[in-house]
């Protein structure tokens, strides 16, 4: 009786987990979805371009040499001076001199290099000569010079001399003068100026000195040049003057590496003339070609 009953009971509970399986811990089947594709988009690459470094040779530094001389003598103006100065490398030499105000002469001879630095013997050479102060005479001053009247020539278109004439006027003194007068005697000088014009009343004053300075004989004469192979200036130039004829000459090197020379001439009575000359050969420099570079194409890869 009690087996049959513990069967009875078991058959119940098969039948109960058959009608609910999820009772038992048994679940039916899962379904899975493919995932969502990702998309991996590859972050922007900006490329700057590599920094060019240009490497500068040094610089060829040019020998410095020159050599230059000029002079000045103005009689006129007293101004007598020259100067005379000579370099190379480091080593400078030279000397100068002028006239002084009390007629003695200084000279002046330098030198400098870059071990003893700048030197300098000055003499004087010639008399000193002081001028006296002028004195100072005080003349009385001069009266005036008188004015002197006389009647020229009528002018006109008539060749026949004017027979009208002026009649002496006695002129009252000025304690007796009364205003009208003044006013006849005015009016007969107006009538005498019209009558012989602007030639009528001649007036004589005093002399007038007029000081004429002396013009001293221009004369003078240069030259210098340039010689610098690190900037590429290179020009000279020469001119001399004698009283109104000056001549000359200059040259330079030219960008293209020719050499134009100029002759020049110029006086009172052909004025100024000039002739160039161009000597050498050009030389162009080739402009440099630009090459740009390719620009490198990144492909896109997946992650």
């Amino acid at each position: 009786m009690a087996l049959s009953r513990t069967v009875l009971l078991a058959a119940l509970c098969v039948a109960r987990c058959a009608a609910r399986p999820g009772d038992l811990g048994h679940y039916g089947p899962v379904a899975y979805a493919p995932a969502a594709p990702i998309h991996y988009a590859p972050a922007p690459v900006a490329y700057a371009p590599a920094p060019v470094a240009y490497a500068h040779a040094p610089e060829p530094v040019a020998h410095p040499k020159y050599e230059f001389k000029y002079g000045v003598h103005d009689a006129h103006t007293g101004d007598v001076k020259s100067q005379t100065e000579h370099r190379d490398g480091d080593v400078v030499k030279g000397e100068y001199s002028l006239v002084q105000p009390d007629g003695t002469t200084r000279t002046v001879h330098y030198t400098a290099d870059d071990h003893n630095g700048f030197n300098a013997v000055v003499t004087n050479t010639g008399h000193a000569v002081h001028p006296e102060a002028p004195k100072v005479i005080y003349a009385p001053a001069p009266a005036p010079a008188p004015l002197v009247y006389a009647h020229g020539p009528a002018p006109g278109p008539d060749p026949v001399q004017s027979t009208a004439t002026v009649q002496p006027t006695t002129i009252p003194t000025e304690t007796t003068m009364s205003p009208v007068q003044v006013l006849v005697v005015l009016s007969l000088v107006a009538a005498a100026a019209a009558q012989y014009g602007h030639g009528g009343l001649l007036l004589s004053h005093a002399p007038v000195a007029v000081h004429h300075e002396p013009i001293a004989h221009p004369k003078y004469a240069f030259k210098y040049g340039v010689h610098d192979a690190h900037t590429g200036d290179v020009k000279d130039q020469a001119e001399e003057r004698d009283g109104d004829v000056v001549k000359g000459e200059y040259s330079l090197i030219q960008p293209d590496g020719t050499k134009r020379t100029v002759h020049y001439t110029a006086d009172h009575h052909n004025g100024f003339n000039a002739v160039v000359s161009i000597s050498g050969h050009a030389i162009h420099p080739e402009t440099p070609k630009i090459v740009h570079a390719p620009v490198l194409a990144y492909g896109h890869g997946h992650y």
